[in-house]
């Protein structure tokens, strides 16, 4: 992981690696990553490569028997390339944008929230580790380390599909108990757009 010299950056989303990676070989995926680079770095950009798009690909690949496991691997390729920082096959870094919470934490107080730098460096090994073995090998990396990225992801977006629940959807509706409340009540909806 290292920062970027670029005065311009893009970050795609999980589900713009996800579709640039569906039904591409290594091989594909590699050129279509590497093809990215080179249009990015013609303009002066840097791919930056966000470590929640890591977490949620990664997640896919706990389970070999996961239908998205083999697209999934191949949009971390294509992530991998998009987003590395050196030519230099020795030398290479992936260039990885803070989360929201360390952005929020160095404007607010200077600060790094503890462990955070840790989990981004450990999400951009394995990033690497991913997109730079073969399909068997990849099958056998470290599935704990696999396991635990998993339950991960998984904890953070029910810990967000709660509070949105507690915080969105239950602060126009209290008694609402599905998502679809706001959509059933058109007066409520209106109201939460004026606010």
């Amino acid at each position: 992981m290292k920062a970027t010299d670029s005065s311009s950056v893009v970050v795609l989303d999980t589900n713009v690696y996800r579709r640039l990676g569906r039904g591409r070989s290594d091989h594909d995926a590699q050129r279509k990553g590497r093809g990215l680079a080179s249009r990015d770095a013609l303009g002066g950009v840097q791919a930056l490569l966000h470590p929640f798009v890591i977490l949620e690909l990664v997640s896919h690949l706990a389970d070999i028997q996961d239908p998205e496991w083999t697209d999934c691997r191949a949009a971390l390729i294509v992530a991998w390339h998009h987003c590395q920082t050196e030519s230099d096959e020795e030398s290479k870094f992936l260039a990885v944008i803070n989360d929201s919470e360390t952005a929020i934490c160095r404007l607010a107080y200077q600060l790094d929230p503890p462990g955070h730098a840790a989990v981004s460096e450990r999400l951009a090994t394995l990033c690497k580790r991913v997109a730079t073995s073969s399909p068997e090998e990849a099958k056998t990396l470290g599935h704990s380390d696999l396991v635990l990225w998993s339950n991960q992801a998984a904890e953070i977006e029910n810990e967000f599909v709660s509070d949105m629940m507690q915080h969105i959807i239950r602060e126009h509706i209290p008694d609402a108990v599905a998502w679809d409340a706001l959509k059933r009540d058109p007066a409520k909806r209106r109201e939460l757009w004026k606010s």
